[in-house]
């Protein structure tokens, strides 16, 4: 049930879990404006790791590299064509949530390009979500890229999460 909610549909991947959670911990870190310098230190170096992990994922579906972030899961006896690997939907997302998460805590660029960020993470999140809802697997996965993995609920899920969360830790500021 931590992985996947129904057996048909798409698992969470284990290093898909891991960003998720460091994901929030730099949320956390991100909430207060007036956090420590040693907080926001915490939450960029997140946020940039989070964002190379996005970027060489969606490295390996593209140019067919095979950089082995998805080795520690195992490939035993598994059929599908890149078992560990993470969706290019949820690689995106995770690439696109990096830069959000270093324009909240670098503050060198206007905040509304850090919310815009939020919103699109938030509407691909949806966007897998309802392709669950009507059964369509175009919007969860994406065949064109040979993939035979999709954006699963739980991640979905904690993408809309992470995405609201980062809005609303700057009431005041931008589009809020």
């Amino acid at each position: 049930f931590l992985t996947k909610i129904h057996t048909a549909l798409p698992a969470m991947q284990p290093n898909s879990a891991i960003a998720l959670v460091l994901c929030a911990i730099a949320v956390i870190l991100t909430a207060d404006e007036r956090s420590s310098k040693n907080g926001r230190v915490i939450a960029c170096t997140i946020a940039a790791a989070v964002f190379v992990f996005g970027l060489l994922t969606l490295g390996e579906y593209l140019f067919s590299w095979e950089l082995g972030i998805d080795m520690p899961v195992g490939r035993d006896g598994d059929p599908r064509l890149f078992p560990g690997r993470s969706s290019p939907q949820t690689a995106a997302n995770f690439a696109i949530l990096g830069v959000a998460l270093l324009i909240y805590n670098l503050r060198r660029r206007s905040i509304r390009l850090g919310q815009v960020c939020s919103l699109i993470i938030a509407v691909n999140a949806i966007v897998a979500m309802t392709g669950y809802i009507f059964s369509t697997r175009a919007f969860y996965g994406l065949p064109a890229i040979h993939s035979d993995t999709g954006m699963s609920v739980l991640t979905a899920v904690g993408f809309v999460l992470l995405a609201l969360a980062l809005l609303c830790s700057r009431p005041g500021e931008g589009m809020m």
